[in-house]
C-alpha cells in the first residue's frame, strides 16, 4: 500500500510509526507539516515589519509567506503522486485553501487526532472532510462517533530490570504549562517525603523567569529516547499530569506498560480500561494529592503478556490499517 503520513514529529512520536509502516512492506512518505509554510524571521526589522503590515492591512508578512510557502510546496510535492491512503495526526495541520490539493491524490484521509476536541475545537471544523477520524479520547468517541484509537507502545521500550538499584519514588519531565507546575507545588507540599525528581521544560525565557521553585528542575529542552529511559529507570514510577478536558491515556501510561514501571496519574479514566491495576497504577486527587507511600514499597504486578502485546506498536498499526 503507498500511504502519506503527514505529523508534525512531536518529540519524536511519528518517526516509530512511519518505520513500522515500512517494516510491514508499505511505501511510506513521511510529510513533517512543519516543513510545509515554514516560516523563521531573519531579522528584527523583519520582526517590525510583521507587526506593521499586521496592524495596517489585518494580515502580517508572516501569514502572507506562509500562505505563498504552502503553495508552491504543495504544488511541487503533488507531481506525480498517488497514495491508496493519507495519514494526519492533526486535522488542522493544513490550511483550508489547500486542504483539497491532498484530496486530489489520496484514494481516502483519514485522521488519528493526537488531542482531544476538548483542548482542540478546531478539530471538529475539519473532522468532516475525512473519510474516517480516530481519537484516542472515550469522550470524543462517544459524543462525535468517531472511531476509538489508544496510543501505543514504541518498539525501543523494553521492560526495567525489577532488581534496579533505585534513587527515589516518582519522576517526571513534561513542557511548561502554568496550570501543571502549579498542581508540582501542589504535590510536593502535600507529599513533603517523596523522593522525587521534577523536571520542566521551558521553551521561553519569560516563562522560566517565572517558574521560582528550587524544588523543580528547569530543562532548557526536551529529553527523548535512551536518554530519557535511563533517568524514568532510576525511579519506581512516573508522574502524568493530564489535561483537564482530556480522558484518553497519554503516552505515559503505555511507556509505563512497557517498561513494567509504576504510574502516578490525575486520569481517573484510567480505571476503566484493561491497563489499570491499583499495585501499579496510583490515581491522585486533585484537591488533595496524597500519594500513599505503601503504593512504592509493593512490587510491580505484571501484567498479562498478550495485553501488552495488544498495544505494541506493530500492532496498533495493523488495527489501524484495518480499520481505515
Amino acid at each position: 500500500m503507498k500511504i502519506l503520513f503527514i505529523s508534525f514529529d512531536w518529540l519524536g512520536l511519528a518517526t516509530p510509526i512511519v518505520e513500522e509502516l515500512q517494516a510491514q512492506g508499505h511505501e511510506v512518505t513521511f510529510l513533517d507539516s512543519r516543513d510545509v509554510g515554514h516560516f523563521e524571521y531573519w531579522s528584527n526589522p523583519q520582526r517590525v515589519l510583521n507587526g506593521l503590515s499586521r496592524a495596517f492591512s489585518k494580515q502580517s508578512l508572516k501569514s502572507r509567506h506562509i500562505q505563498w510557502s504552502e503553495k508552491r510546496f504543495l504544488e511541487g510535492f503533488c507531481i506525480g503522486r498517488e497514495f491508496d491512503l493519507t495519514i494526519f495526526t492533526d486535522p488542522t495541520d493544513i490550511n483550508d485553501k489547500y486542504f483539497e490539493i491532498f484530496r486530489g491524490f489520496s484514494k481516502r484521509m483519514v485522521a488519528v487526532m493526537w488531542d482531544s476536541v476538548g483542548r482542540r475545537p478546531k478539530y471538529l471544523e475539519r473532522a468532516e472532510k475525512f473519510d474516517k477520524v480516530f481519537a484516542f479520547d472515550p469522550e470524543d468517541v462517544k459524543q462525535y462517533g468517531y472511531a476509538p484509537i489508544t496510543n501505543y507502545i514504541a518498539p525501543s521500550i523494553t521492560p526495567f530490570t525489577a532488581t534496579r538499584k533505585l534513587s527515589g519514588e516518582l519522576f517526571t519531565i513534561f513542557a511548561y504549562d502554568p496550570i501543571r507546575y502549579s498542581f508540582l507545588q501542589k504535590i510536593l507540599d502535600t507529599n513533603p517525603m517523596l523522593k522525587q525528581r521534577f523536571m520542566v521544560v521551558f521553551e521561553r525565557e519569560r516563562n522560566a523567569r517565572k517558574a521560582t521553585d528550587e524544588r523543580i528542575e528547569k530543562q532548557p529542552e526536551p529529553i527523548l529516547g535512551n536518554d530519557l529511559y535511563a533517568l524514568i529507570n532510576n525511579y519506581c514510577a512516573v508522574l502524568d499530569i493530564g489535561y483537564e478536558k482530556q480522558t484518553g491515556l497519554s503516552f505515559r501510561a503505555f511507556e509505563c506498560l512497557g517498561h513494567e514501571q509504576k504510574l502516578v496519574t490525575t486520569n481517573h479514566a484510567i480505571k476503566d480500561t484493561p491497563l489499570y491495576s491499583p499495585e501499579n497504577i496510583y490515581c491522585l486527587d486533585i484537591d488533595n494529592p496524597v500519594i500513599e507511600p505503601a503504593f512504592f514499597k509493593t512490587p510491580y504486578k505484571k501484567m498479562p503478556a498478550e495485553l501488552v502485546e495488544h498495544y505494541q506498536l506493530k500492532n496498533w498499526t495493523h488495527r489501524l490499517l484495518d480499520a481505515s
